[in-house]
């Protein structure tokens, strides 16, 4: 009996036992699955002990207990830990399962994304290569898990920053996963999802957004609207829009991408505060700082939290806050939170990781805003060396920190020092991003600015022109596919500031190089009005249309151009096929809508316009003008540091508050552009200008408003009949027409016929009424609240009715205007009788 019981005894302990190896196991896979590394940290470490106990070391299951151990090691931030357990894995499967088995290739690319995560990128590479050839040997070419190391791969060389070798391994990786998964697995979401980041990194959102969107939607197919997958492909479009300038398109997607993060994973789970985090960066890019605090407050709350407070994860999010602090102008609360990321960077990753660099690199800018230049200097070397050895030579981010120092030397006054780096900086630039991406703009334009300010306008010409060809693809590369709001924010936060600098440029150029005036001539044209052009005007003008055909056919180049759209991004490779078809059928519609439409010639308009191209338009006795508003290049900013008398002023250069105004004269037998300076903007804007009004209000008789706006510009229009005038600044707010000329008594509009225009482009496309049919847009007596008017007069337009109301403050008493009415019926009767 009492055998018996030990017998039953020692095969219940075998029966527990092999449950609980079974429990341990499941429990690790479980949580792998759904990437909760710190729960699958204790069951994987209890599963390497058991074996252990088992004397069962050297088997493969031991060897799948320290890999499952040692990758969430990694993942939860404890790579230094990891390293050495995910070496002990690799070597114990290779003796029991042989070198070329698919789990050495796992443990192969586990150690390539702990060294990549480490920073080490270089010794990242050989071991995802290796698992790579492991898996091709062992699987064949077009298996999924091969599809996994060439994703890996691009990922790899995406950190890296090699973008031209990142792309071909996405590429591949996609095609195998649709060919042996299908294309709507969410393995091939994944895929599209990397591309769109890829894209996104180079600039080029109108290739990224349909593989985003692709993503979202094989996401929300295959796991459901509420998975965390589809959260961070919502994600991933806010980012998208935020980069892009579109907040308001932006905030949705994060705000969804948040709610189902919380309802999915719980409120305290590292995605719930990675939306957190992003939605504080979409505040702080639209200056709404109050709004972005509390995000990154409760984002650092959680990361502490799940991640413990020495984890990159929370060095990330206190930079985030010195970041806040730093653009509100709290720079001593800015500081400690900024040095706090640095420590726990350098304790977790070690002194040479890239997120090292970037913590040094964000104390550099901190202490130049501080104005303590000699501090700023080792942080901003110290971060570009870095760089450098993790990153390699021609990484972006190697540019940034040369740029970074490149300005400091200049505002320094060191421009002999500050040459060479800003010269690097724009060879990096388009080796890693292409000639046509908007940082290599920037170092363009940088380098013109840093050549103007030595007096070198010969290099400074050249580098300016080439970031007017840079500027110049930028707008027609993103500004057909943009909205209105989207064209405005893309224009101000991308290119406005860059052309104040040309601009300011072709001023101080022009005295010894005259040529120079036809190159800003162009970059008028290229950009005044340019947000006049809205693409839903020219639309909702051709959707009202008389013309029932001229409707149908626009309504069927819309619907060519979504299917078009559609097919680009479609991982179906018969709709990929028929892409040709529908391009050829589109551009032959859009020969006859232009053909038919003025209207949608406008909107279809890519041509690159040059000032000799306005002058062909031009008549004998006719003069083009385009007023230019320009800052004055000089002394910008003294910078001195009070606390410390011994420390040097800095006398930095760039673009002051002095406005000057330029006036380019065009007429029929200009050899080129001829450039009137206007020095004394301030007074134009300031005194001048209301004593314009002044006389306006009273009736007095002006004597001076004529000489200061008007005289230096007459002097060069002898023998001008009729002038079309371009206004900018001041002079969108005075009337041309009411200068009255001192020396003869007349007014301007009795001495030349004055045409009013948005541009020198209005010349080229038609809009002086050279039609067969001439146009004009009356609009009067508003409703300022719908319903206001009741008796609306008759309509003697042969047009499209349009209805326009103004809705202020319900408090507000805002009167009616009839009177605007009859200012429109009898103007509109003069037009119609003159063949209006």
């Amino acid at each position: 009996m009492k055998y018996i019981l030990s017998l039953f005894l020692f095969l219940f302990c075998l029966s527990v036992q092999a449950q609980l190896g079974e429990s341990l196991k499941d429990s690790v896979e479980k949580y792998e699955k759904k990437k909760q590394y710190k729960k699958v940290l204790p069951f994987a470490e209890q599963w390497a002990e058991k074996l252990k106990k088992e004397k069962k070391e050297s088997s493969a299951e031991y060897g799948y207990a320290l890999n499952s151990l040692g990758n969430a090691l990694n993942r939860s931030g404890k790579s230094k830990e990891a390293e050495p357990i995910l070496l002990q894995a690799l070597e114990i499967r290779k003796k029991a399962l042989g070198p070329e088995h698919p789990d050495v290739a796992l443990s192969h690319n586990n150690l390539g994304i702990l060294y990549e995560n480490m920073g080490d990128y270089p010794q990242a590479a050989p071991y995802k290569l290796l698992a790579l050839e492991i898996r091709r040997k062992a699987l064949g070419p077009e298996h999924p898990d091969v599809a996994a190391s060439l994703n890996n791969l691009g990922v790899l060389y995406d950190n890296m920053g090699d973008y031209a070798k990142a792309e071909p391994y996405y590429l591949q990786a996609l095609e195998i996963r649709k060919k042996a998964l299908g294309p709507e697995h969410p393995d091939v979401a994944q895929s599209h999802n990397n591309l769109g980041i890829l894209y996104d990194v180079l600039g080029d959102y109108v290739k990224a957004e349909p593989y985003y969107l692709q993503a979202l939607e094989i996401y929300k197919k295959a796991q459901g609207p509420d998975h965390p997958d589809v959260a961070q492909s919502l994600n991933n479009l806010g980012v998208l829009y935020n980069n892009m300038g579109n907040y308001a398109k932006a905030e949705p997607y994060h705000q969804q991408a948040l709610e189902i993060s919380k309802k999915a994973l719980g409120p305290e789970h590292m995605d719930v505060a990675n939306s957190l985090n992003n939605l504080g960066l979409l505040y702080v890019n639209m200056s709404d700082y109050a709004k972005a605090e509390p995000y990154f407050q409760q984002a650092l709350e959680i990361w502490k939290k799940v991640l413990g407070p020495e984890h990159p994860d929370v060095a990330a999010s206190l930079n985030n806050l010195g970041v806040l602090y730093k653009n509100m102008g709290d720079y001593a609360k800015a500081e400690p939170y900024y040095l706090l990321s640095l420590e726990i960077r350098k304790k977790a990753l070690g002194p040479e990781h890239p997120n090292v660099a970037a913590s040094l690199n964000n104390l550099g800018l901190l202490y130049k805003c501080m104005g303590d230049y000699p501090k700023t200097e080792p942080y901003y070397q110290q971060a570009l060396e870095i760089r450098k050895k993790a990153l390699g030579p021609n990484h972006p981010h190697v540019a940034v920190s040369l740029n970074n120092l490149g300005v400091l030397y200049m505002n320094m006054g060191n421009y002999a020092k500050a040459e060479p780096f800003h010269l690097q900086d724009l060879e990096i630039s388009k080796k890693a991003l292409g000639p046509g991406h908007p940082d290599v703009g920037t170092a363009l334009n940088g380098l013109g600015l840093f050549y103007h300010g030595m007096r070198n306008y010969t290099k400074a010409d050249g580098f300016y022109l080439k970031w007017n060809a840079n500027k110049q693809g930028q707008i027609q590369r993103y500004f057909p596919f943009l909205s209105d709001n989207e064209k405005a924010k893309f224009y101000y936060s991308k290119l406005s500031g860059y052309q104040a600098n040309f601009l300011s440029f072709c001023v101080d150029r022009y005295p010894g190089q005259k040529t120079i005036a036809g190159p800003m001539y162009n970059d008028q044209l290229a950009t005044k009005g340019l947000l006049l052009n809205s693409a839903a005007k020219w639309k909702h003008r051709i959707r009202n249309s008389q013309d029932t055909i001229l409707k149908k056919q626009f309504n069927q180049w819309e619907i060519l151009t979504n299917e078009i759209a559609k097919s680009f991004s479609s991982t179906d490779s018969a709709e990929l096929a028929q892409v040709k078809t529908l391009q050829d059928e589109a551009e032959k519609l859009e020969k006859e809508l232009i053909k038919k439409s003025e209207d949608f010639a406008t909107l279809a308009d890519k041509t690159i316009y040059t000032w000799k191209d306005v002058q062909s338009k031009l008549k004998p006795g006719e003069a083009a003008v385009e007023m230019v508003r320009v800052r004055k290049y000089g002394i910008a900013k003294v910078v001195t540091d009070t606390s410390d008398p011994k420390k040097p002023t800095y006398r930095e250069k760039g673009l002051t508050d002095t406005v000057q105004y330029a006036a380019l004269i065009l007429t029929k037998t200009s050899q080129q552009p001829e450039l009137v300076i206007l020095p004394n903007g301030n007074d134009m804007e300031g005194k001048w200008h209301k004593h314009y009004r002044k006389s306006i209000r009273l009736h007095q008789k002006d004597n001076q408003s004529y000489n200061q706006y008007w005289q230096p510009i007459g002097r060069k229009l002898k023998g001008i009949k009729k002038v079309w005038i371009s206004a900018d600044g001041i002079y969108h707010k005075i009337n041309l027409g009411t200068l009255q000329n001192p020396a003869s008594g007349k007014y301007l509009m009795d001495e030349l016929e004055v045409g009013l225009l948005s541009s020198g482009k209005d010349l080229i496309i038609g809009h002086r009424g050279e039609r067969e049919i001439r146009h004009a847009w009356l609009l009067g007596n508003p409703e300022f609240q719908p319903g206001q008017r009741t008796a609306p007069g008759e309509d003697i337009r042969s047009g499209p009715k349009l209805s326009y109301y103004l809705s202020p403050d319900p408090t507000m008493k805002v009167q009616a205007l009839p009177g605007t009415q009859a200012e429109v019926d009898s103007v509109g009767s003069l037009l119609v009788n003159t063949g209006w």
